[in-house]
């Protein structure tokens, strides 16, 4: 499994992290607000004769080579404006060259994405917009997808995810 968040180290998003890699010890983590990358450049050189994948090399590229292997992603990230963070949506963006020349998924087959959206509102409904958008982004990867937006997720107070942690473990279990 590899748990990808995007958050601050005293996030909401952080805490959630956190909590799914203690239930997956063996999971790797990445935090891409550590990084140094960039998104899509629309260049096209991925989907040229024997391309490979993306050729902008920043700290992302190990990353996107290693997804050619995972099974099992979970995706964290705060709703902004309506929309994921930034660093997630530049991420997701990088996924273009994971379709090859054929249009023809990458991923290994029976890959599956979770995706959780924390956000401070209570309205549930201000995440649908985002998670509509990355299922078909899935979809059209060939991912399994799952997502929850985890509301009342107030900066510096964890308890909007401590109330729903154990049915997202519960709910990570069925779907992984």
């Amino acid at each position: 499994m590899l748990i990808i968040e995007t958050s601050f180290r005293s996030s909401n998003g952080a805490y959630l992290a956190n909590f799914i890699a203690e239930k997956y010890p063996s999971a790797r983590r990445i935090r891409l607000a550590d990084m140094v990358f960039s998104g899509c450049r629309a260049c096209k050189q991925c989907k040229g004769a024997g391309a490979d994948l993306c050729v902008i090399d920043d700290d992302l590229s190990p990353i996107m080579a290693s997804l050619l292997q995972e099974k099992q992603i979970v995706l964290i990230a705060p709703n902004y404006m309506g929309f994921m963070a930034g660093e997630a949506k530049l991420f997701i963006d990088r996924l273009y060259c994971m379709r090859d020349s054929a249009k023809k998924s990458r991923f290994a087959e029976g890959t599956k994405l979770a995706f959780f959206l924390t956000q401070g509102s209570g309205n549930r409904a201000s995440g649908e917009l985002c998670l509509g958008w990355l299922k078909s982004v899935c979809e059209h990867h060939m991912i399994k997808f799952y997502g929850h937006t985890i509301a009342n997720c107030a900066e510096g107070n964890n308890d909007g995810v401590r109330i729903k942690q154990e049915e997202i473990a519960m709910n990570l279990g069925f779907f992984f």
